[in-house]
């Protein structure tokens, strides 16, 4: 009948209260961002390294608002993707061309 728990105990406890909101740290503002001005993709197939910076411009999109970054994204530069050198590949080559801008050796 006379049991009562010890103020930090109860969940009603000023004191407990007060210590706990004394030690909460007010959040922090965000830091500044910027997208790099130009990215570099390396690979070695054409198709997965478009994949990738495909899914890198989505995801700038969805964070800076559709148009990504003020409507500039970063320049993309492509290295890598060799022609492959065995008949039957030449499409590579074309597509390599085509949708990276690398045409010729």
């Amino acid at each position: 009948d006379n049991f009562k728990l010890p103020c930090h105990l109860s969940l009603g406890c000023r004191a407990t209260l007060m210590q706990a909101e004394a030690k909460v740290i007010p959040p922090q503002p965000p830091l500044p961002a910027a997208w790099p001005a130009e990215v570099a993709a390396v690979g070695i197939h054409t198709t997965s390294t478009m994949e990738a910076v495909s899914a890198f411009r989505d995801a700038i999109a969805e964070a800076w608002g559709r148009g990504g970054a003020a409507g500039a994204g970063p320049r993309v530069r492509y290295a890598g993707h060799p022609c492959p050198s065995h008949s039957g590949s030449e499409h590579h080559c074309q597509m390599r061309c085509d949708l990276l801008g690398l045409c010729g050796d």
